[in-house]
């Protein structure tokens, strides 16, 4: 049966049990390789026909879908992608086996399954809404719809890379385990070794010293057999009447001289055998010790070094936080001791202000009547600078115009009129300033008044100053104090994260939870000269506390939050899997060509 399904909205209708939902069924069944959870069926095998009631049950089910790649979303080079799932019992008809292919071509479900992942497609989608889901999202729980907010959101996914990077971490740490096991039993045998190197080495002394002995044991039975035939010699010249009985004796002895020098040969030809080539195989093994607890010295030395340079760096780092915290404390007494200067100068500021306002509100009660004179007397002056300056050239002009006297005259009684006007003007004016001085009151409160004034503005103008300087020395301090106070809170974070743990575990000391072991820095035990070295490497899940089983680890975690005591890791025991050693491993171990990188 083939169902294309167009672009845009598609209908496909029909009465109950004719198989519409079998389409979603069988979409989510090539989407979701990994597991039956998507669908329907309790098992992959449900999905195979049963025959009905003709009971002529079938052997596989089959499924294709095909997607259009023109746009190359799908990372195959091919304008159509075709991803088949097939299912078909075996022979017993108990179990089953998954095939998968990819445009006819044979895959594999980690393919299938990565071609899916890099596109973006999966039957867990929320684009894919079945039977009773709309249901289940109305009336489901608010821990469950977090659950389905988490997961549309990517957090779930994140949390998956967390297991799955705390689980990998927790294998490198069984692997590391099985290293230092594996270290020491080779350490035991390099003691074995290094046993059988003196018992070696005592052999061949010993071997050495028995050729000594041989040699010398033959060599005086040669010089025995050579003083013997000598005294022949001398006995068949003494004794002409023995020398056919010294003559037997004497082939007698060539005899057993023969005799010794092939027994010599002999013993020299097995003493060969039996040194020379073990004699090779102990000197190469001797070799092959030498160079492993060479190598292995050297990786010591290295894992010393390393360990006083974590030691520098982690000094380093607590006097930072040593010196961050003083800088800390030192800028917010820095920032009160500003804030009360502030205060004052602000208090002094609105006394002087309050000050001029009141003086202003004095001079203002004195009337217009004084402005309105001090006005006039500024017009008058302004008047009499006038004429001053007039007169002043009419002088100079009646000095070099002599020859002009009628015109100088007519000039100096015309300037004579100003000078009464203006003298009549003055007198006035002088008459009106009177009358405004009594009316006043006197001039000394005016000029008190007016000192004042300008002493409050003074006095103001340099507290804005210092206002302005103080302004700008507290936000210089408020982002020192800022960005100190971003220390300070990873460090309060820190120090919360070992406040929770200390509060988990005196809760445990008491008996108000149950179930939990303590942490690992508790639990393990190791030498103290390894302890930085642990420590360093382990960092914080030092702290990670083990507790029975993940009900125990939610409680916990529930007081933690209610107290805000902070943070804390759990390790919940029926959650935690054994390790198993990679293929490769296995493969390695029973390969008798593979050469051992430790001894």
């Amino acid at each position: 049966m083939t169902i294309p399904l167009v672009e845009g909205y598609m209908a496909v209708t029909g009465p109950n049990g004719s198989g519409k939902s079998n389409i979603t069924d069988a979409i989510l069944f090539v989407l979701g390789p990994k597991s039956s959870k998507a669908i329907r069926a309790g098992r992959l095998t449900d999905l195979i026909f049963d025959g009905g009631k003709s009971k002529n049950r079938a052997d596989f089910t089959k499924v294709s879908l095909i997607f259009d790649n023109t746009d190359r979303m799908i990372s195959w080079d091919s304008d159509t992608v075709k991803l088949t799932r097939l299912v078909r019992f075996t022979s017993d008809r108990e179990n089953y086996n998954s095939y998968f292919y990819v445009n006819d071509q044979k895959s594999s479900m980690g393919e299938f399954d990565s071609l899916l992942t890099r596109a973006r497609i999966s039957a867990d989608g929320y684009n894919m809404v079945q039977q009773g889901d709309v249901t289940r999202i109305v009336t489901m729980g608010n821990i469950e719809r977090r659950r389905v907010v988490d997961s549309i959101s990517g957090i779930a996914s994140y949390d998956e890379d967390i297991s799955k990077a705390a689980n990998e971490r927790q294998e490198a740490e069984m692997n590391l385990e099985r290293i230092n096991i594996v270290i020491g039993e080779l350490e035991r045998q390099l003691e074995q070794l290094e046993k059988d190197m003196e018992s070696a080495k005592k052999y061949l002394e010993s071997q050495r010293r028995m050729e000594m002995a041989k040699a010398q044991s033959v060599h005086r039975q040669l010089e025995t057999a050579e003083a013997d035939l000598e005294y022949t010699r001398e006995q068949i010249a003494v004794h002409d009447n023995e020398i056919s009985q010294l003559r037997e004796k004497r082939e007698e002895l060539r005899k057993r001289i023969s005799d010794l020098e092939t027994e010599i040969k002999d013993k020299e030809a097995e003493i060969e055998a039996q040194v020379g080539p073990e004699y090779r195989t102990l000197k190469d093994k001797i070799e092959s010790v030498k160079i492993a607890m060479a190598t292995f010295a050297d990786r010591m030395e290295r894992a010393a070094d390393d360990k006083e340079e974590q030691e520098n760096s982690l000094s380093i780092a607590k006097q930072m936080l040593a010196e961050a915290e003083k800088s800390v404390g030192s800028c917010i007494r820095e920032i009160e001791d500003n804030e009360i200067a502030l205060k004052l100068k602000s208090g002094v500021l609105e006394e002087a202000k309050a000050e001029a306002a009141r003086i202003s509100g004095e001079m203002s009660s004195k009337g217009g009547e004084h402005t309105e004179l001090q006005e006039r007397l500024v017009r008058v002056e302004k008047a009499i600078d006038e004429k001053g300056s007039a007169e002043h050239r009419a002088s100079i002009d009646a000095a070099t115009a002599q020859t002009a006297e009628e015109e100088a005259s007519r000039s100096l009684a015309s300037l004579e009129e100003q000078v009464n006007g203006v003298g009549f003007e003055i007198k006035d004016c002088e008459w009106s300033i009177k009358k405004a001085k009594e009316d006043a009151g006197p001039v000394s409160d005016v000029k008190t008044f007016t000192e004042k004034i300008l002493a409050a503005k003074r006095e103001e103008a340099e507290l804005e100053k210092q206002e302005a300087d103080l302004n700008s020395a507290i936000r210089r301090i408020s982002d020192e104090y800022n960005s100190l106070l971003a220390e300070k809170k990873v460090t309060e974070r820190v120090t919360r994260g070992a406040n929770a743990v200390t509060a988990v575990l005196e809760m445990r000391d008491k008996g108000a939870l149950k179930g939990i072991h303590g942490t690992i820095m508790e639990l393990g035990t190791v030498d103290p000269e390894y302890e930085t070295a642990l420590s360093i490497a382990a960092g914080g899940k030092m702290q990670a506390i083990v507790v029975d089983d993940d009900q125990v680890a939610a409680d916990a975690i529930a007081v933690l939050k209610k107290g805000n005591l902070g943070r804390a890791t759990f390790l919940p025991l029926n959650k935690m899997m054994d390790g198993k050693p990679r293929a490769k491993a296995i493969m390695s171990v029973k390969d008798s060509e593979a050469t051992p990188s430790i001894w």
